[in-house]
């Protein structure tokens, strides 16, 4: 992932010293001197850990204000048919699997033109514990992910440090 680059982790330091420490080399807390929303798009499959394909096919974009001017907020359902729509169902369904390998997944019908979406992805999930004949759980770890796939139907990645997973 881009943010994870040298150039990169360097902007994060000089932020978080700018604001944390008192320590503005770069002009954060200088009006008009550096951009306050810096966004790096994910667009295309540049494959898995190849940096140079990466920063060629991830633009960056600055921005003056958040939430992005341009925004438009759009509401997402979870149906009983396992997709993820912009209609509303009054159909409830229950979804279970057995942690710790299991997962549940929505798909979107393909979007007709391209999509940004950039923020704060929201969700609303109504969820419990099921003891499994040795113990029952305490507590549990949920993990959201939006993943997007190509027209051809492959997941478009990106590179990560060694010890991060995907699943």
């Amino acid at each position: 992932m881009p943010f994870y680059y040298d150039k990169e982790v360097e902007v994060q330091r000089s932020f978080l010293d700018a604001f944390l420490k008192g320590e503005d080399r770069d002009g954060w807390s200088t009006p008009g001197k550096k951009s306050p929303i810096d966004i790096c798009l994910r667009l295309g499959n540049p494959g898995v850990n190849n940096p140079p394909a990466e920063l060629a096919a991830f633009p960056r974009r600055q921005e003056s204000e958040w939430p992005i001017a341009s925004t438009v907020y759009t509401k997402f359902y979870l149906s009983a048919a396992k997709k993820l729509t912009r209609d509303a169902e009054l159909e409830t369904a229950v979804f279970s699997y057995k942690a710790p390998i299991g997962e549940v997944s929505f798909e979107t019908e393909k979007f007709e033109e391209e999509t940004e979406i950039t923020g704060h992805p929201l969700a609303h999930l109504s969820v419990s514990l099921q003891a499994d004949g040795h113990s029952t759980p305490s507590d549990m770890d949920l993990f959201l992910t939006i993943r997007h796939f190509d027209k051809d139907n492959q997941e478009s990645m990106c590179s990560a440090p060694h010890n991060a997973r995907y699943s």
